[in-house]
């Protein structure tokens, strides 16, 4: 498969992908350019299935340490088997240059301590109504 040029040389491709990504796993969503987007998701979605698919937390580590910078490898390692998808959402168009902003926000799954005291939480508004 051909991956998109960016109008980027290699280096700065791969460091612009690479900030997007951590930023992305960090702050568990960014706006950028529709084309970044797209290239952004391809590469989270790789890296999280690589993830996944690893067995042991050294391992884990490793490939966080290889495509990813600071906080986000430790969050990645944490709460990477918790994944559930990625999604873009257009917004509008910049005025400088015309450029289509996207919202790329990550998704996880909810996790058993924090959806309980969530479903606790309701159901208890809804007894107080």
């Amino acid at each position: 498969m051909k991956k998109k040029k960016l109008s980027l040389k290699h280096q700065a491709r791969k460091r612009l992908l690479r900030n997007l990504l951590s930023s992305l796993i960090l702050f568990e969503k960014i706006v950028t350019r529709e084309a970044l987007a797209k290239a952004v998701k391809s590469e989270a979605e790789k890296l999280i299935s690589k993830i996944k698919s690893s067995k042991n937390l050294a391992d884990k580590a490793k490939l966080a340490q290889k495509y990813l910078y600071g906080g986000a490898r430790q969050k990645l390692v944490d709460k990477g088997d918790s994944y559930e998808s990625i999604s873009f959402y257009r917004l509008n168009e910049r005025k400088g240059d015309g450029a289509m902003r996207v919202l790329v926000q990550i998704e996880y799954k909810e996790t058993g301590a924090a959806s309980k005291k969530e479903k606790e939480s309701e159901t208890k508004d809804k007894g107080k109504k």
